[in-house]
């Protein structure tokens, strides 16, 4: 997803939740005029950022061989963030469309 891409998602967000739909983000610590790219050691928060996003995507991308290193996604699933216990479309925004491998992600980080 490019940064234009998120952008417009946050803009259909915002407008979808002006309109009323049940979406609970707290839109003034939001300006989508600051996503923009920035380079990792310029703030140090975007190396820790960088660590959870890299531990997230090799526990959920298949490698060329069709496995997956989940163990560090486990050892941060109690940290994500929930809404009625469930991280997916809450903590964890998954892109999948094979239902499948989404049960199999939604499990993963499930806490139960």
């Amino acid at each position: 997803m490019s940064y234009d891409d998120l952008k417009a998602y946050l803009d259909v967000l915002h407008k979808q939740s002006q309109a009323g739909a049940d979406i609970n983000i707290h839109w003034p610590a939001i300006n989508c005029d600051n996503v923009r790219a920035v380079n990792h050691d310029k703030l140090a928060g975007l190396q820790l950022a960088d660590a959870v996003a890299s531990s997230i995507f090799f526990g959920v991308n298949k490698t060329q061989y069709g496995e997956v290193e989940s163990r560090y996604l486990e050892m941060l699933k109690q940290t994500i963030y929930r809404r009625d216990r469930r991280a997916d479309g809450y903590g964890l925004k998954m892109w999948c469309n094979d239902n499948v491998e989404k049960q199999r992600l939604t499990e993963l980080v499930s806490l139960e």
